[in-house]
């Protein structure tokens, strides 16, 4: 009820690049979701997808179509992305490729191989130029990549592209006998493969790690499966190969050209009376169904939810290998079933003889996406898709009648702060880049100030302590209802501007309840098991997150939430009491540093601002989310009368202590406002430091860089 109340009022807020007439959406069931049957421009079609990781990272689409502008001749277009190292590539190619290959198909008046590699080109071209645009906001997307199938009927020929290891299987009637037989369509590009591997090599003469052999798995440059992706810009263009990307995904040496290739293998197949139905699946599929095998189940089934069929044939497959029943695998919630089988898209197109050569299709047209029967929303509103994924599962208990009080609820921005008077100004090269602050702040006040309680330096720990040993137990809670349940939203903003990956030393500072803890790991969870397949066992035993709280019951709390969801303290989880002005680990020793709602709350801003500094490594990203000043004028004196009326009442309410949340409200308005906290990161040491507002300005993610 929340999340729904939510979604209507922040959604027109957000709109997509392009609007696309949908016929008919899916179902989601969990973790599953499916368009058991529909129709196509040449038959019949079923669509099924299931989510292994924490974010699904396929993307796909189903188009029933003209390609030619003006034209009445319908196409079908298939399309399955299954993306690696995140969700972005795949979703940017669902946006973009499609759109392409009309404007090429318009161009050259036909469809063809050249226009379909034409159209591969466009989109990897795009999605670089896009890497290139966020670079100094989110490096690590050069990092994202994905594989591209896609199929296209069009005036009875059927073509076949695809980069990457997903697949095209034709199921077609033996003459003579009844049997379908599987031909595979579309040629894969995995180092697994002798073929792929000499292409490499000859590819790459002088370079003898082009491919390695890792924990018995064939990886181009020890890194990745696959030789033909979109995206994966840091194994295309050296200028992606340096900082801020993290050291992980950085080569040793410079290269001279591309290591992996956005060339699509094409095939074009003229279809026959004896084609009955095409497959199309992501790997996730054909690691656990073999071509025959995937051709048989279809042929002996019927065709009404086929490709959730397929779909529940593979997951009892994976649950077998580990000894365990079907049964049990549909309870293991995402994230950790990625350790189980991958995402899983399939598409099976049935085949009408009597419509594959006709030139005009009578039925309605089709535009559908894989996991939403919308289109997926652009990149530039991160926030948008943030909220359909999140407040999904976001349900609170006893929270009625809620009324949200602006349109301004998400407002979103992004500041930078300039380096020096030197700086040549790269970001403003950027078309989004954020505007450049040059207000330098007065030091910060020893005690507060105005009509909010005085507190001394000497006694805001103890009070502090006080505040935070009183709330403990009803501390999430708490935030649930303060927030209207955004703070989950907003934390993962954090992670996700953190882009955690496996085998890295982070530090949580005043996360005692675990919330940002669990997240990290989470994502660390999801990485594709495509990009680190083999070495994900070796690589969880180095990753260590350290949750750091100057509160004991808050650690408390998170060492029982933690045991709960099944984590062991000291296998990659360690909870630390200390201060975040005294920290007790080395000079450089992790690789990011987070803090969340806790930084207003220190004595001395700016000796934790240089502890952070010096515990991180070259490279280490620094990231502060905390409630900040509201931007927004009317929204602002709207929010003060919530502030200091709501939110100290239902503290008395819930949690039994008006005084502590007091506290908490006074303590927001005497942090110091965005622009003035950026300077003082800065100098701290930081550079590329920059700000995000979240709704207005009531919350802002605080960032910066130690190089």
């Amino acid at each position: 009820m929340v999340g729904q109340t939510v979604m209507r009022i922040v959604r027109p807020c957000f709109k997509p690049d392009h609007q696309l007439a949908v016929a008919g959406g899916g179902t989601r069931d969990g973790l599953l979701w499916y368009k058991d049957t529909g129709r196509h421009a040449c038959g019949d079609f079923s669509m099924a997808l299931v989510q292994a990781n924490n974010l699904l990272e396929d993307a796909s689409q189903v188009e029933a179509a003209p390609l030619l502008a003006h034209s009445s001749c319908t196409a079908t277009f298939v399309g399955i992305y299954d993306g690696h190292g995140g969700p972005e590539t795949a979703r940017f190619i669902a946006q973009h490729l499609f759109p392409n290959l009309k404007k090429f198909a318009t161009e050259h008046q036909t469809v063809s191989v050249d226009v379909i590699r034409k159209s591969y080109a466009a989109t990897e071209e795009g999605f670089l130029n896009l890497v290139r645009k966020q670079w100094l906001i989110k490096p690590q997307l050069a990092s994202v990549g994905s594989c591209c199938l896609v199929g296209i009927i069009n005036e009875g020929v059927l073509y076949v592209a695809n980069t990457g290891d997903s697949r095209a299987v034709l199921g077609r009637l033996e003459r003579g006998v009844r049997d379908i037989k599987a031909v595979q369509l579309s040629a894969e590009h995995n180092a697994s493969i002798e073929s792929v591997r000499e292409e490499l090599r000859q590819l790459h003469p002088d370079d003898p790690r082009i491919v390695v052999l890792k924990h018995n798995v064939w990886r181009v440059k020890g890194l990745i499966q696959v030789s033909r992706t979109l995206g994966d810009a840091y194994l295309k263009s050296t200028e992606f190969n340096r900082q801020p990307l993290l050291a992980r995904f950085r080569l040793p040496e410079p290269f001279h050209k591309p290591i992996l290739s956005p060339e699509p293998s094409i095939e074009a197949h003229k279809l026959c009376t004896e084609d009955q139905f095409v497959i199309f699946a992501s790997d996730g599929l054909w690691e656990h169904l073999t071509n025959q095998e995937a051709v048989d189940i279809v042929n002996c089934s019927p065709r009404n939810g086929i490709a959730r069929r397929l779909i529940k044939a593979a997951l009892r497959e994976a649950a077998k290998k580990r000894e365990m029943r079907y049964s049990d695998l549909k309870k293991i919630d995402r994230g950790v079933r990625r350790h189980f089988h991958d995402d899983i898209t399939v598409v099976v197109l049935f085949l009408d003889s009597a419509l594959v050569g006709k030139r005009f299709y009578g039925g309605p047209l089709l535009s559908l996406r894989g996991g939403d029967a919308s289109p997926s929303p652009s990149l530039e509103s991160p926030l948008y898709y943030m909220l359909e994924s999140a407040l999904e599962s976001l349900k609170l208990e006893g929270v009625k009648n809620l009324k949200i009080l602006s349109n301004n609820y998400l407002v979103h921005a992004r500041c930078h702060i300039p380096q020096s008077q030197s700086d040549d100004g790269a970001a403003a090269g950027i078309p989004d880049s954020p505007a450049r602050l040059h207000q330098a702040p007065p030091p910060p006040p020893p005690r507060s100030e105005g009509r909010y309680k005085q507190v001394a330096e000497e006694e805001k720990s103890k009070l502090v302590g006080n505040v935070f040993s009183s709330v403990a137990s009803s501390y999430d809670l708490m935030n649930d209802l303060m927030s209207v349940g955004l703070h989950r939203l907003w934390k993962d903003r954090l992670i996700s501007k953190l882009n955690p990956f496996p085998g890295m030393k982070h530090l949580d500072v005043a996360g005692g309840t675990g919330d940002v803890a669990f997240r990290v790991l989470e994502r660390i969870n999801s990485v594709s098991h495509r990009a680190m397949q083999g070495t994900l066992t070796d690589i969880e035993e180095e990753t260590q997150i350290y949750v750091c709280d100057i509160n004991p019951n808050m650690l408390n709390v998170g060492k029982k939430r933690a045991s709960e969801r099944g984590y062991k303290e000291g296998h990659c989880l360690s909870w630390i009491q200390g201060d975040a002005e005294a920290l007790s680990f080395e000079d450089g020793s992790m690789d990011g540093y987070t803090i969340a709602f806790g930084i207003r709350n220190v004595t001395h801003i700016e000796k934790a601002l240089s502890e952070a500094y010096r515990v991180l490594k070259r490279g280490g990203r620094f990231l502060c989310l905390e409630l900040s000043h509201v931007d927004v004028p009317l929204f602002k004196e709207i929010y003060d009368v919530y502030s200091f009326s709501v939110i100290p009442a239902v503290g008395e309410l819930v949690a039994g202590d008006r005084q502590s949340y007091q506290y908490l409200v006074e303590s927001i308005r005497r942090f110091p406002n965005q622009e003035k906290f950026a300077q003082m990161i800065q100098e701290a040491g930081f550079e590329r430091v920059e700000y995000e507002n979240l709704v207005g300005g009531v919350v802002a993610i605080h960032s910066g860089l130690k190089l």
